[in-house]
């Protein structure tokens, strides 16, 4: 069963309120073992979320995780000088 998660009209935040232009409205979709299980869109002008919204958000932040945090952390422990790496 899909769930669609709408922000209450007094926090609603649209596109015109953040300055997005209508080409820059993208949408996002979660997958998980080859099925759609969320997606992120906007509808006219507002953002809006259909699907399992704790799955989805598990595969949004392990994403984050691996591809983003992961990396640019090692890189930053890479150029900080330890008794381990100290040349």
């Amino acid at each position: 069963m899909k769930k669609e998660v709408i922000w209450p009209e007094k926090i609603t935040i649209g596109a015109r309120e953040l300055g997005i232009a209508p080409e820059c409205m993208y949408s996002m979709t979660f997958h998980k073992d080859d099925k759609d299980i969320g997606k992120l869109y906007w509808d006219d002008g507002v953002m809006k979320f259909e699907g399992k919204l704790e799955e989805s958000a598990k595969v949004f932040f392990d994403y984050l995780l691996g591809m983003l945090i992961n990396p640019y952390v090692r890189t930053k422990l890479a150029k900080t000088e330890t008794p381990m790496n100290k040349g």
